[in-house]
């Protein structure tokens, strides 16, 4: 496809800028064809969601309920008194966002969030996922400053809303589209349309289309579309023609009594589903019911072989349990493969970049029956010929729709003639286009918005607040453990390091405004660069010398004590979390010129990588082993770990029975020779306390332990 200059223009304000786009057009412009080509190149931090499973599925991302974990109920933007099993507020909703520490960070790291299927998500979805993003990463700008991609036609598809949840929004919202959410209308968002159609290229039907669009059409058009009614004598010859219809039973009506219709045996084909993956995202269903002589249409693109496409239609030649053989018009034979789709979530990499791992498949073949389906599922296909069923259209957009997935006029026919009134444009729609940019306004508007997301890129380099959750949680962790150790964090001394870091960044901020006009109107760039720099050294060797190296030493008291292993695993992910924020620091970059060249913070060993690096689970004998080795005594080991002496000597007895140490480092030789001489007979399960009884003088038992161990180790040897 080629790639024309809204096209250019939008992935120029994605990549150059932080501004927010609203991406829309026609249908058959290439928005898809955008978000996959976004998806591919962007360097940003991106993430995609969309507002329904399948929805979620086709544009590779998640749905925005369990990206944001958002309950499936309406949200009030305000904190007025409300009905909780109804909706949520703002202060309820805080409550219900308890996010764990890799969710929280992945979010903070999130710079761009694409929305497929803009048109369907409600307002109040919408500002629920800014309330979210402003929750986690602690900034008030719309979407916590997250640059968004909305992606959709308002002409095709809009928000589904109950009436009883309507009552409920209706005090706070104009109407349902995304567009009146409280979130957009700060945003400041630009709209550009894509204006190329690729789909249809006869203009006349290209113009009835753009009219029947935004509701401008004509009788004359009505006249004209009329003229393609499907005549009485044309029906035998269309009957496997794919019907259009607005309803899910009519289509499901269609297609079951054109099956029961033919002949022979019917099979069935279950999906194989793993993991976690909704029913309300299958993309086809669960169960297959097909037979020799169905019609079919393919619902995925072959990728590998380029044998069919989304849409493509055909029907079965033959068919057994372990074979499916599809025909195509063209008279081409496909032998079908099943085909796994993925659910997938988003987690952070190694090097805090955001990528997705799967968490579920699901396995079907790719086909439906395709004697009917619905403008709905039509969505996005393209087809040569249409009987188009639209006597019952009930909704805006639904006649645009169903017009719109044909290549040419000659290809549509009418079951019933069309009328006036089947189409329907909602205003409130038409009304907000008409308050967009032109096409002049935009340009001079990217210039803007790219000195802006300098500036915006270089402020990133300082937010302190990335961490603070993090060393607020571990703190108070620390606090509860309340261990026995010299170097005790403090609260109020460590937060308030990093407050003032904050403070002074902010103020720095209004200083690099005045450098960055300099720079773009006077390219002045060395007094950039050399301030930013000295910037980066006085926060780095703040971060180093007053949290990273005190909990550093922290860390080191309390790496062998017993009973908290989980406060060692906080603090030894807070640790190296402070080192990735340091680096960042250090490593922060201007035109491609790193601008720290000062002293470098060497990360040690233990801490470089978390992923590779993480402390091994070590039992607890084994942890003493390490202390051990490192010329400990049992005193010592026993102190550190804060636990008993016999504690100690119990592991030392089970390192001589692993031939990690000889005997003589629990005993010594000459004692050990004197208890043997009046050792009993004794099996692993005689109790120490039989056996002292029977020893004609004064044992510990500790030194019984060892005995007893070094007896029953000689005498399985021998």
């Amino acid at each position: 496809m080629e790639i024309n200059q809204e096209f250019q223009l939008a992935e120029q304000f994605i990549e150059e800028t932080n501004t927010s786009l609203f991406l829309t057009g026609k249908a058959g412009t290439g928005k898809t064809t955008f978000l996959k080509n976004i998806v591919q190149k962007t360097r940003k931090n991106t993430m995609v969601v969309a507002p329904t499973g399948v929805a979620a599925i086709h544009a590779g991302g998640a749905t925005i309920h369990s990206t944001f974990g958002l309950p499936l109920i309406a949200f009030i933007p305000v904190n007025d008194p409300v009905d909780h099993n109804l909706a949520h507020n703002p202060s309820s909703l805080g409550r219900h966002l308890r996010y764990r520490k890799d969710k929280r960070k992945l979010f903070q790291e999130l710079e761009l969030l694409i929305i497929d299927e803009i048109s369907m998500v409600r307002a109040d979805l919408l500002d629920a996922v800014d309330y979210a993003l402003k929750y986690v990463r602690h900034n008030s700008q719309p979407f916590g400053g997250v640059q968004v991609l909305a992606i959709g036609d308002l002409f095709q598809l809009s928000p589904v809303i109950r009436d009883d949840v309507w009552y409920t929004l209706r005090p706070y919202y104009r109407n349902a589209y995304f567009f009146e959410s409280r979130s957009w209308k700060d945003l400041g968002a630009m709209t550009i349309e894509l204006q190329k159609v690729y789909r249809q290229k006869n203009d006349r039907f290209l113009e009835i289309l753009n009219r029947i669009r935004i509701g401008s059409m004509t009788h004359e058009d009505i006249k004209h579309l009329n003229q393609r009614q499907m005549k009485s004598e044309k029906e035998s010859e269309l009957k496997d023609v794919i019907v259009l219809t607005t309803h899910n039973h009519t289509a499901r009506q269609i297609n079951r009594d054109r099956m029961r219709q033919l002949p022979g045996k019917s099979y069935r084909f279950r999906a194989e589903v793993e993991g976690t993956f909704s029913e309300s995202a299958y993309p086809v269903s669960e169960e297959l019911n097909l037979k020799e002589g169905a019609q079919v249409m393919f619902i995925r693109n072959d990728v590998e072989s380029g044998r069919y496409f989304n849409g493509k239609i055909g029907k079965i030649a033959s068919i057994n349990r372990k074979e499916i053989i599809v025909t195509t018009d063209e008279g081409n034979q496909i032998e079908v493969e099943k085909i796994t789709w993925e659910n997938k979530r988003y987690k952070l990499g190694p090097d805090n970049e955001i990528v997705q791992e799967n968490i579920g498949s699901f396995k079907q073949y790719p086909l439906r029956l395709a004697w009917a389906i619905t403008i709905h599922k039509s969505q996005g296909l393209t087809f040569d010929k249409l009987v188009l069923d639209l006597a019952h259209s009930f909704a805006p957009g639904q006649v645009y729709v169903a017009l719109s997935r044909c290549r040419s006029l000659e290809g549509v026919y009418f079951r019933t003639p069309l009328q006036m009134d089947a189409i329907r444009v909602d205003q409130t729609v038409i009304d907000f286009f008409q308050r967009q940019q032109t096409p002049e306004r935009l340009q001079g508007a990217l210039d803007q918005a790219r000195r802006k997301y300098l500036g915006v890129r270089l402020k990133k380099i300082f937010h302190f607040w990335k961490i603070r959750d993090s060393l607020n949680a571990w703190l108070r962790s620390a606090a509860e453990k309340d261990l026995n150790v010299v170097n005790r964090p403090s609260p109020a001394i460590m937060n308030g390091h990093l407050k003032e870091c904050e403070q002074i960044s902010e103020k720095f901020f209004r200083e690099l405004d005045y450098l960055l006009s300099r720079y773009f109107y006077h390219s002045e760039v060395d007094p950039l660069k050399k301030r930013l720099h000295e910037a980066i050294e006085y926060f780095a060797s703040r971060l180093h010398k007053e949290l990273i190296i005190p909990i550093t030493e922290y860390y080191k008291e309390i790496e062998y004590i017993t009973g908290s292993k989980k406060h060692q695993r906080e603090t030894f992910g807070l640790i190296d979390e402070l080192w990735d924020f340091l680096e960042q620091l250090t490593h922060a970059d201007f035109k491609n010129e790193r601008l720290y060249k000062g002293k470098s913070f060497e990360r040690p060993e233990k801490w470089v990588n978390k992923e590779k690096e993480k402390k091994k689970k070590l039992r607890s004998h084994e942890i003493t082993f390490e202390l051990y080795e490192k010329g400990m005594g049992i005193e010592e080991i026993a102190a550190l770990r804060q636990v008993t002496k016999n504690t100690i000597f119990n592991h030392l007895v089970k390192l001589y029975e692993e031939d990690k140490i000889p005997v003589t480092d629990i005993m010594e030789q000459e004692r050990l020779a004197e208890i043997l001489k009046h050792f009993p007979k004794v099996s692993r399960e005689t109790p120490l306390n039989e056996i002292r009884t029977q020893l004609p003088f004064q044992v510990t038992f500790n030194e019984i332990r060892a005995v007893k161990s070094y007896y029953l180790k000689e005498n399985i040897s021998s």
